[in-house]
């Protein structure tokens, strides 16, 4: 981190995940962010960031393989971020809501909790 921290950044705002993110790591490596902007989504920033206006903290979905562009990690072991799924109030869930679901939940290896009430 300390080496890409003296470039500039496109930065999430501090109360989203990918914001306190960056802030925790400028933080741990004692450095302030050199910020072009400081209020981008993850795939705005890393879109900018194919097109050279500066680096950008992003998720996996927003990685694009684009040519002379590299996705690096930052830390020698990789951040996994909790995963919510939450659905509406009452019984009914759309087809797609459940599926999606099923598709977490197969990958967990867990069953899904709506389930448990049919």
């Amino acid at each position: 981190m300390k080496d890409a921290a003296k470039f500039k950044f496109l930065l999430s705002n501090r109360n989203t995940i990918l914001g306190s993110f960056a802030a925790e790591k400028y933080k741990k490596c004692g450095m302030p962010a050199i910020a072009v902007n400081r209020n981008m989504t993850a795939a705005f920033a890393a879109a900018m960031a194919r097109h050279g206006i500066g680096l950008a903290f992003t998720y996996r979905s927003c990685a694009m393989p684009t040519p002379n562009v590299e996705y690096l990690s930052i830390d020698k072991k990789q951040a996994f971020l909790d995963l919510v799924l939450k659905y509406p109030v009452g019984d009914y869930r759309s087809k797609a809501t459940k599926e999606l679901s099923n598709l977490i939940h197969i990958h967990m290896n867990e069953t899904p909790s709506w389930q448990n009430n049919f």
